[in-house]
């Protein structure tokens, strides 16, 4: 299934693996070598997701084995990415009231060869908030989806077009009105290579198999990283992808407690829904044997977010 999934443009924990295909699943199930005859030129991964854990900046080996399930001698391109730093492309206060209709309109400009927009709304003073972002052309791209009342929006786009973009910010009307300043800010990203792969190519046989091998570093910080092993099939046929990714998470770990340790990381909201947790961040840490107490405490510059924290025992996680 993973392996026949459409690649969709977006980060590795964002798609994993990408869309589902029912059909072309099927289709590679019949070809499996032994299994019936070749219906397509589709690749097949040995594994859904690679992982790795170590600690900040550790070097990583995870390998794959790739199976040419057609009946075509298939050239396969290796390559891999992850999203480079984001780029600043509009920032600023924008004013909500009666006297703009509840809502404001705005321009940015997104040059080209980005892999990903990502456009965020907050407000300090609790404004029910939409957002929406318009192409250059003038259609819709993506719309934030608020579940509740909530002070933040975020709404991002793979892929995106270059060129004049339209950001609409809005507020659902209550009675009297709503006023308030609303900050916005859209950032930028292109692709970037992602760790040193074993080779460029491989050339595959029918029924036969190769490796790739992906090597790469654990962030430099604790907390995770998505990026993907990318293998280009020139050779597919209608029926199947001609890109399949393989995601790959990276896992820094938080360094062990001795007898104290501190770390930052960053959420950025959810989708006003109470019952949901919004944005997730996971660390991990090693805690020695014979310890009578662990505590954990986390602080934010604003006493007023609102968050979940769980400390998860190592043998029930």
């Amino acid at each position: 299934i993973t392996s026949t999934a459409t690649d969709i443009d977006a980060p590795a924990d964002q798609q994993g693996a990408g869309l589902i295909d029912a059909y072309a699943a099927v289709l590679a199930a019949k070809s499996y070598p032994g299994g019936g005859t070749p219906q397509g030129q589709a690749l097949l991964t040995s594994a859904n997701q690679l992982n790795a854990v170590g600690q900040p900046g550790t070097s990583q080996t995870l390998s794959d084995t790739v199976t040419n399930d057609g009946k075509k001698t298939t050239p396969v391109g290796l390559s891999s990415r992850t999203l480079g730093a984001y780029t600043s492309v509009a920032a600023g206060p924008v004013t909500i009231d009666d006297a703009t209709g509840d809502a404001a309109i705005l321009q940015f400009t997104v040059p080209s060869g980005q892999a990903r927009l990502n456009a965020s709304i907050a407000s300090a003073e609790g404004t029910d908030l939409n957002l929406s972002l318009f192409t250059p052309g003038g259609k819709l791209a993506e719309y934030n989806l608020p579940q509740g009342t909530g002070n933040y929006g975020n709404a991002q786009v793979a892929e995106p077009e270059a060129g004049t973009w339209k950001a609409l910010i809005f507020a659902a009307p209550s009675a009297g009105g709503t006023t308030g300043t609303v900050q916005f800010g859209a950032t930028v990203a292109p692709w970037a290579p992602f760790g040193t792969l074993s080779g460029s190519s491989l050339t595959l046989a029918p029924g036969t198999s190769g490796d790739v091998t992906l090597t790469v570093p654990t962030p430099s910080a604790p907390g995770d990283q998505s990026g993907a092993i990318v293998l280009t099939n020139s050779a597919a046929k209608k029926s199947f992808t001609n890109v399949t990714t393989i995601p790959v998470t990276l896992r820094s770990l938080v360094p062990t407690p001795s007898p104290s340790t501190t770390f930052t990381g960053t959420l950025t909201g959810g989708n006003g829904r109470q019952t949901s947790t919004g944005q997730t961040a996971y660390y991990q840490f090693t805690v020695p044997g014979g310890l009578p107490v662990l505590n954990a405490d986390i602080s934010t510059p604003n006493a007023n977010n609102t968050f979940l924290a769980e400390l998860v025992d190592p043998t029930t996680g």
